[in-house]
């Protein structure tokens, strides 16, 4: 099982392209709001996840945000997508690289393991 909800939730996301709205993922989960929301608002900084530029309606009637991992096509700028090995393989490598850089660590840092995964897949 993932050790942190950052990690969860980036597994979430990859586990479903078309993308999570907050909610699906507090009820996926089994989480709150007030946990699960900043966490994909720091995914989203970091670049690992993108707004889909699509809504759906939650529990209460109001548009969310579909969330979904950052690709070719979304406007994350903190990974360069100009590899011919397609997005597959990135994913691939990226759990990979998250498993093998973040084990152990009580803070997981993203960027150093995106750093990672940026170099081994342009380098394939």
């Amino acid at each position: 099982m993932s050790k942190t909800l950052r990690d969860q939730i980036f597994r979430a996301l990859a586990a479903t392209p078309a993308g999570l709205t907050t909610e699906e993922l507090e009820l996926q989960m089994g989480g709150a709001h007030q946990t699960i929301s900043p966490r994909v608002n720091e995914l989203a900084r970091d670049g690992l996840v993108v707004n889909s530029g699509t809504h759906r309606r939650t529990r209460s009637n109001k548009k969310a945000i579909v969330w979904r991992l950052a690709s070719e096509k979304g406007p994350a700028k903190a990974l360069p997508m100009t590899w011919k090995t397609g997005f597959g393989k990135l994913l691939a490598v990226t759990l990979e690289v998250l498993e093998k850089e973040t084990k152990g660590k009580k803070q997981r840092d993203y960027a150093v393991a995106v750093r990672s995964i940026v170099a081994r897949v342009g380098a394939k």
